[in-house]
């Protein structure tokens, strides 16, 4: 595997390697650390909006889209 440093469309901190799909967060690659504290957890939200069983469609809706305004510090690497 190629070692390319991007930048977390969520935090903004670089990383390396291919990333993870942001959705529904927002439609760009994140980290590692981004996917599983904001993007994992919000897909959930959305497949079970309401204490109902949703379509996966949900996640993928643009219209579901939430920006996270986290901001993560060094230590949390």
């Amino acid at each position: 595997m190629e070692t390319t440093n991007n930048q977390c469309s969520i935090c903004e901190k670089e990383y390396v390697g291919y990333g993870n799909n942001a959705e529904p967060i927002n439609s760009g690659r994140c980290c590692d650390y981004c996917n599983s504290y904001e993007v994992v957890p919000k897909r959930f939200e959305l497949l079970f909006k309401n204490g109902e069983l949703h379509s996966y469609r949900n996640i993928y809706n643009p219209e579901n889209r939430v920006k996270s305004n986290k901001k993560r510090n060094a230590d949390e690497d």
